[in-house]
């Protein structure tokens, strides 16, 4: 689809619609493509970095909810879980 986006047409937005979003990306249809699977990609790695971070932080909770010492640092934890 790129040779479409070519002459005047290069100049205008791509606008793509995702999730009742409309998203404008600059550039001819191919930059479209790699710039959306970039993003795609970094979204996955932040998704399984924060579901990292939560089981890490069950855990902590689970092994430390009953010692005296880090019981406070556990509840913490358990209101910023929420």
């Amino acid at each position: 689809l790129s040779p479409v986006c070519l002459g005047s047409l290069n100049e205008r937005p791509i606008i793509h619609l995702e999730r009742r979003r409309l998203r404008y990306y600059k550039g001819n249809f191919d930059q479209f493509v790699k710039t959306r699977e970039e993003l795609r990609r970094n979204q996955a790695v932040q998704y399984q970095r924060q579901q990292n971070l939560i089981k890490h932080n069950e855990e902590f909770i689970a092994k430390f909810k009953c010692n005296k010492k880090w019981s406070t640092q556990a509840q913490s934890r358990m209101k910023n879980a929420r």
